[in-house]
C-alpha cells in the first residue's frame, strides 16, 4: 500500500490546513491594521497603497510567465525523481528571475516621473515618488529569492511556504501597526510603514529560500547541466502563450485601479480598496483550495484517464459554485452594513457598483476550475488569445463607461469581459481538452447561478427591508447568523445526493483513513 504521506489527498489536505490557518490570521490582522491605517493616514493613502500594488503588478509582466511554465515542467522530473533535470530547471529559473528583477527595476525607475499623473486628487501628496520606489524595491527584490517556491508548489510542499509566511505576516502587521501609532501626526508615518514592510518581506523571502535548500539539498550543487534544446523549446512555447495571457490578465485585474484613480479620483479608489481587501482576504480561503490542489491536478492529468479528469473537474466546479455562491450572497447582504458599523457611511461605495463587483466575482470564481485544469494540463498555447480579448474589451468598455457614468461603468467592463473569457475557456477545456460538449457545463452552471440568485435575492430583501432597516450590532449579528446558515443549508438539501457532493464525502473518508494509517504507523514505531 502507498505511504499515506505521499498521497495526493493527504498532501492537498496538509496544504489546505496551513493555508487556512494563514488566511484566518491574515483576515483578523487585516481588519486591525486597516482600522489603524485609516485612523492614522485616511482614505487617500489607502488609495495610494492599493494603486501602487497594481502598478507593480503590471510591471511584473516582465516575468513573462516563466514561473508557471517552470512549475509545469517540474511535474514529470519530480514524479520520476530526476534530480539532474530538476537542478537544470531551477538554475534556468534562477537566471531568468535575476534578469526579471533588473528589468522591473529599470522600467519602474523610468516611469517614476509620471506617477503623479495617475493620482487624481485635490491636494498634493508629499513623497509620492519615494513611496512608489519602496514598492518597486519590494517587487524587484522578491524575484531574487522567491523562485524556489515553484519547486515547493510542484512537489506539493506549499505548506512549507505557508508556515514561513504565517510567522512573517504576524510579525509584519504587528510592527506596521506599532510604527503607524508611533508616528501618528508625523509626515514620515507612511514612509516608516513601507520601510518596515520592505525589511520583513526581504527576511521572509530569504528564510524560505534557505528552507527550500534544506528540503532539497541538491539545489546547492554547483555542477548543473544545461537543459537540452527540446526542453528549452517546450518552455519557450509555453512562455509565449503565457505572456500574452498575463498581458490580458493585467489589462483586466490590474487596470481598474488605474482607471478609477486617474479618471475618477484616488480618494474613490481608497473607498474601493477596502472592498477589495475584504473580498481578497475572504477569497484567500478559496485560493488556498486552488493552489493546494494545483500540484495534485498536474499529477492527476499526467496519470489518469479522461473520465476521471471530467469527474474531478465537475467536483471542482461544484466546489466553486458552493464557495463563491455563498461568498457572493454574504457580501451582497452584509458588506454595506459591516462597513457602516466599522468605518462609517463615508467609506461606502454605491450599491450598483458593489453588485457588479460581486457578479464579476462569482463569474470569475465559477470558472476557476477551468483555469486550474488549463494550467495543470499545460494548455497555455491554446488559450493565449482569450486574456487579450478579455483585456481589450475590459479596457475599452471600462474607460468609455467610466467617463459617462463613473464607478459602475468600470465594473460593467469587468463583467462583460469576464463573460467573454468564461465562454471561451469552457470551449477550451470541455471541447478541446476533455472531448465533451459545452452544454454539459452550461446546464449545471445555469442551475447553480439561479440557485445563488434566488437565495441571495431573498436574503438581501430580508436584510434591507426588515432586519437591517436600522443598522445596529445586534441586528447585524442576527443577519450574519441567518446568512451563514441559510445558503449552506439550502445548498446541502438541494445537492447532497449529487455525484459532486459524494466526491468530497469520499475524499474526507480517504483523508480520515490516511490519518489513521499515519497514527498507527507512529504507534508502531514508538513500540519498536
Amino acid at each position: 500500500m502507498d505511504n499515506p504521506l505521499n498521497s495526493r489527498t493527504y498532501n492537498t489536505a496538509r496544504n489546505i490546513k496551513w493555508g487556512y490557518i494563514l488566511s484566518a490570521i491574515q483576515l483578523v490582522l487585516s481588519f486591525i491594521s486597516r482600522t489603524i491605517f485609516i485612523y492614522v493616514l485616511g482614505k487617500i493613502y489607502l488609495g495610494v497603497n492599493g494603486l501602487f500594488s497594481n502598478i507593480l503588478g503590471v510591471l511584473s509582466l516582465s516575468e513573462l510567465g516563466f514561473g508557471t511554465a517552470i512549475t509545469f515542467a517540474l511535474y514529470k522530473p519530480l514524479a520520476e525523481k530526476d534530480t539532474e533535470k530538476i537542478k537544470s530547471l531551477m538554475r534556468l529559473f534562477r537566471n531568468i528571475n535575476r534578469i526579471v528583477a533588473v528589468v522591473i527595476t529599470v522600467l519602474g525607475v523610468a516611469i517614476a516621473p509620471f506617477i503623479k499623473y495617475l493620482v487624481k486628487t485635490e491636494q498634493p501628496i508629499d513623497f509620492l515618488v519615494v513611496y512608489y520606489l519602496i514598492f518597486l524595491f519590494n517587487t524587484a527584490s522578491s524575484y531574487l529569492f522567491s523562485y524556489k517556491n515553484a519547486l515547493l508548489n510542484a512537489n506539493q510542499q506549499g505548506y512549507v511556504a505557508t508556515k514561513n509566511n504565517l510567522a512573517c505576516v504576524v510579525i509584519m502587521m504587528i510592527c506596521q501597526c506599532t510604527v503607524l501609532l508611533f508616528f501618528k501626526g508625523n509626515k514620515f508615518a507612511y514612509t516608516a510603514y513601507l520601510i518596515t514592510q520592505a525589511v520583513i518581506y526581504l527576511i521572509m523571502y530569504y528564510v524560505l529560500y534557505r528552507k527550500a535548500d534544506q528540503l532539497h539539498p541538491y539545489l546547492r550543487d554547483k555542477n548543473v547541466k544545461k537543459l537540452d534544446k527540446a526542453d528549452k523549446k517546450a518552455i519557450t512555447n509555453r512562455v509565449k502563450a503565457l505572456f500574452l495571457g498575463r498581458l490580458g490578465d493585467a489589462a483586466v485585474s490590474q487596470t481598474d485601479s488605474l482607471i478609477i484613480s486617474s479618471l475618477i479620483g484616488i480618494a474613490v479608489y481608497g473607498l474601493v480598496d477596502t472592498y477589495v481587501m475584504l473580498t481578497t482576504k475572504i477569497l484567500s480561503f478559496v485560493n488556498v483550495l486552488r493552489s493546494s490542489m494545483f500540484g495534485s491536478l498536474g499529477n492527476l492529468i499526467a496519470t489518469e484517464g479522461k473520465e476521471r479528469q471530467v469527474n474531478v473537474l465537475s467536483a471542482l466546479n461544484f466546489m466553486n459554485f458552493w464557495v463563491y455562491g455563498f461568498v457572493s450572497i454574504a457580501f451582497a447582504v452584509l458588506t454595506q452594513p459591516l462597513i457602516t458599523l466599522w468605518l462609517g457611511t463615508g467609506y461606502l461605495i454605491d450599491t450598483p457598483s458593489l453588485m457588479l463587483i460581486l457578479l464579476n466575482l462569482y463569474l470569475a470564481g465559477q470558472h476557476g476550475g477551468l483555469l486550474s485544469f488549463r494550467d495543470a494540463g499545460g494548455a497555455f498555447e491554446n488559450d493565449w488569445a482569450t486574456p487579450l480579448i478579455q483585456g481589450g474589451v475590459n479596457l475599452a468598455v471600462s474607460i468609455g463607461l467610466a467617463l459617462k457614468i463613473g464607478l459602475p461603468g468600470v465594473y460593467i467592463g469587468s463583467v462583460v469581459s469576464t463573460i467573454i473569457a468564461f465562454v471561451l475557456r469552457i470551449r477550451l477545456v470541455y471541447r478541446k481538452m476533455l472531448g465533451r460538449t459545452m452544454g454539459e457545463y452550461l446546464g449545471k452552471f445555469a442551475v447553480y447561478f439561479l440557485t445563488v440568485l434566488i437565495i441571495g435575492g431573498g436574503l438581501y430583501a430580508l436584510s434591507v427591508f426588515v432586519i437591517l432597516k436600522e443598522i445596529t450590532i445586534v441586528r447585524f449579528t442576527a443577519m450574519t447568523l441567518i446568512t451563514g446558515i441559510v445558503p449552506n443549508l439550502v445548498f446541502y438539501l438541494l445537492y447532497r445526493r449529487t455525484g459532486e457532493f459524494e466526491f468530497y464525502v469520499e475524499k474526507l473518508r480517504m483523508l480520515k483513513y490516511s490519518r489513521q494509517l499515519l497514527k498507527d504507523g507512529k504507534k508502531g514505531g514508538n513500540q519498536r
